[in-house]
């Protein structure tokens, strides 16, 4: 008898333990006393006499543990991979970003910017001389070519001489570049104008238009008239039979 009792208790402590680690479980009802008698003894200090082992095995073995444990599993996979496309974008972004965000960069193009400026300029203080540089045969050291790359060389002179001849138009466009003025406020004034201009032609094409629908339309009428008159001259000078 104290053996079936003990039994009986070890069995109502595994089914409690088993509630409490998972709340879908349910119990019989024949033992909701033994388990409210087991959870005062537990509370007084008593050993309910627990297998660990049991409810171990009996909770992996349970399949709505084992959709938790894929569930967190996957919770965990889904949390790398978005970890691994955040910075994915992240290196993305920082690329199709680096030219405004890095200041090295940034001082790297104002630099060269600069130093093209200063060379545009020089360009231009200098033109005539430039001009006259150019215009002039060379004069100094001879070029010595081997003789194999004597065609090489008159064929890139051939290349260079349109070149240098469009060299003052171009140098004109600089001249002309730098004497204007393209700051933000005159490319505003000139793109109004522009604008103005625009819907100005687009009234005139759109008059002419109805101007040459309204010639047509009179070609037309005159056309219907002149038919008109000629059947009622013929119609005059055509002989009524008696």
């Amino acid at each position: 008898m104290e053996k079936q009792d003990n039994d009986s208790i070890d069995q109502a402590s595994f089914n409690l333990d088993l509630h409490e680690s998972n709340p879908w479980d349910h119990d019989d009802d024949n033992i909701n006393n033994l388990r409210n008698f087991l959870i005062k003894a537990n509370q007084l200090g008593f050993d309910t006499m627990r297998n660990q082992t049991k409810i171990s095995k009996a909770l992996k073995e349970l399949s709505s543990s084992q959709i938790i444990a894929q569930q967190k599993e996957i919770t965990q996979k889904n949390k790398t991979l978005l970890k691994a496309k955040y910075s994915i974008r992240k290196h993305i972004e920082e690329k199709e970003t680096s030219d405004v965000l890095h200041l090295n960069l940034i001082e790297e193009r104002i630099n060269t910017v600069k130093q093209l400026c200063t060379d545009l300029d020089t360009v231009l203080q200098n033109t005539e001389l430039l001009v006259n540089r150019l215009q002039k045969p060379f004069v100094g050291s001879y070029l010595k070519i081997d003789a194999a790359y004597h065609r090489h060389a008159s064929e890139l002179f051939m290349q260079l001489a349109p070149t240098l001849n469009d060299l003052n138009f171009h140098l004109e466009n600089l001249t002309w570049m730098a004497n204007n003025d393209f700051s933000a406020a005159q490319l505003e004034h000139l793109l109004k104008e522009i604008q103005s201009r625009a819907a100005s032609l687009q009234t005139t094409y759109h008059t002419l238009s109805q101007i040459r629908k309204g010639i047509q339309k009179l070609n037309r009428s005159s056309d219907i008239l002149s038919v008109m008159d000629q059947s009622a001259d013929s119609s005059l000078a055509t002989p009524r039979k008696t």
